[in-house]
């Protein structure tokens, strides 16, 4: 060995010492040539080149829109993963700065990649998967993505391993395997890698391709929250909300959004936003909220901007204004927001912030029905059963009313009750219209309520009870129920489930009347 060589190791072993200095490509060409040299001293040096190659590569590293995109469990933005030996005299820098011209458009560089995860090293394999996963530079092919993925997972690289979890966990380019999605999520979260634990973490949340165990979520989310891995943090905060795994703490809670916030996860903005809102684990604040749920709605949250459309219709945390309602909604009701999309069809049905439009208002109603919204639903059934803004069908209103009552909607169940009553749209069955009217008014809606009130004073599809009756009737008139307050009156006038009482009576039929109730005026008349 010659004087060069020794003051080449030297200065090689001085960088290796201060690994805030970068290699360059003639470096490591050199140290691979010397390393059997650095063998003699033991493998320190070794693992010390193995842990810079990976440090300096150390961060986020976006594995493909296409395939970030279609992973339902998580955003794929794997950290670097640390490599056994050293395969390659490109530094991961220079592989992704080959990636980077290939994704950019540059002709030519992909078999420049290809020749590198050809010749065995893990990182350019996993950035060649991602070429063909996204088609960038070649044709897209997610086998021969997977291909590749699994060449550089056997190699240990935890980007490839989550990315290869991502793909059995959704069936990209392979048969879907739960199971096999837990078994690489697991080899990369054993490493480290941040996503794979959170990923690890849902299937365990889940249950999906192992047994399901809060816990074991909760500890493989913390994992990766530690790591600032935002989507756990949400997680995390979520989990502390519902006290889920976890002893339930508010205050947790909003520590772990406001992590997650701060990293410009939208679904822990909006959460933040609903905290503030209602004050769960912090200080009520409309202000606060409304900044959390504009940066989610800024980020294209539907959620978020149907919230912010809510704010301004109603003029919560800042000024009321239907106009900038309307957009917000229309935002959100544009990525299928259903509630979104029934708040925008009111306003075309009412002219609210827009021109009235009743076909619109049915089209944005049809198309929160058809999400099983069950508002837009039971105001779908309106629109059929009195032919605004689409032909009358009262047999297509029952079926759109009664898809809304089922999920518990009580106006919808009030007219299906008034349906059955009327035999519109439906066989006439007045024990059925009592089921209906029940239901709705054990929910608190007065009109049901005051019906209820009718059915059991005339025993029309029930057993006649006066003393029911006047109780029904009163849960109504209390709520301002103008023909509950009169029918009271009426109770009250002739001593009718009540002990009679015409000042009472007089009492009823006034507060009816002041609400232009002409049967309680006509009845005032006589008291004078």
């Amino acid at each position: 060995m010659d004087c060069r060589t020794n003051l080449d190791i030297l200065a090689l072993w001085k960088k290796l010492k201060n690994f805030g200095q970068e290699f360059t490509i003639q470096e490591i060409r050199k140290m691979k040539n010397i390393l059997p040299i650095f063998k003699i001293v033991g493998l320190i040096y070794l693992t010390a080149l193995n842990s810079y190659a990976c440090g300096m590569n150390k961060g986020n590293h976006d594995i493909g829109e296409d395939l970030e995109g279609r992973s339902a469990r998580s955003l794929v933005k794997a950290h670097d993963c640390k490599r056994e030996t050293p395969s390659c005299v490109l530094s991961h820098q220079e592989v992704d700065r080959l990636y980077e011209e290939i994704k950019n458009g540059h002709e030519g560089i992909f078999n420049q990649l290809k020749s590198f995860a050809e010749q065995g090293d893990a990182f350019a394999q996993t950035r060649l998967a991602f070429c063909y996963s996204n088609g960038q530079g070649i044709s897209k092919n997610e086998e021969e993505a997977v291909r590749w993925y699994r060449l550089a997972a056997d190699q240990g690289n935890t980007m490839a391993q989550c990315a290869l979890g991502i793909c059995y966990a959704n069936g990209i380019g392979v048969r879907k395997n739960d199971h096999e999605a837990v078994h690489w999520y697991r080899l990369a979260a054993d490493q480290g890698h941040s996503v794979a634990q959170y990923n690890l973490g849902v299937c365990y949340d889940m249950g999906t391709g192992i047994n399901k165990d809060d816990h074991e979520a909760i500890r493989f989310w913390h994992l990766a929250a530690d790591q600032g891995d935002a989507s756990a943090q949400c997680a995390l905060g979520m989990r502390y909300e519902d006290g889920i795994g976890v002893r339930k703490d508010e205050h947790e809670a909003v520590r772990w959004y406001r992590l997650a916030a701060d990293r410009g996860n939208t679904t822990a903005q909006y959460n933040l936003g609903l905290c503030y809102n209602l004050g769960i684990g912090i200080s009520k604040n409309d202000d606060e909220a409304i900044r959390c749920w504009r940066l989610a709605a800024n980020q294209g949250d539907a959620s978020a901007q149907c919230n912010l459309g809510v704010c301004y219709a109603a003029g919560v945390g800042v000024r009321k204004d239907e106009g900038e309602a309307v957009l917000w909604y229309r935002l959100a009701a544009d990525q299928g927001h259903a509630s979104a999309q029934y708040a925008l069809g009111k306003r075309y049905e009412n002219g609210i912030g827009v021109r009235k439009n009743d076909h619109e208002a049915v089209r944005w109603y049809r198309l929160a029905a058809e999400q099983g919204d069950a508002s837009a639903q039971c105001n779908l059934g309106l629109c059929y059963d009195n032919g605004i803004g689409v032909r009358k069908d009262e047999h297509e209103a029952v079926r759109w009313y009664r898809l809304a009552a089922d999920q518990g909607e009580a106006i919808a169940q009030y007219n299906l009750g008034l349906c059955y009553s009327m035999g519109i749209g439906v066989r006439k069955d007045e024990h059925e219209a009592v089921r209906w009217h029940r239901l709705a008014a054990e929910q608190g809606y007065a009109s049901a309520q005051s019906n209820l009130g009718l059915c059991y004073n005339l025993g029309i599809g029930i057993s006649k009870d006066e003393h029911e009756s006047v109780r029904w009737t009163r849960l109504a008139a209390d709520q301002g129920h103008a023909s509950a307050q009169s029918t009271l009156g009426i109770c009250y006038e002739n001593g009718i489930g009540v002990r009679k009482d015409e000042v009472e009576a007089v009492y009823w039929y006034r507060l009816a009347a002041e609400q232009g109730n002409e049967l309680a005026v006509e009845r005032l008349k006589h008291f004078r």
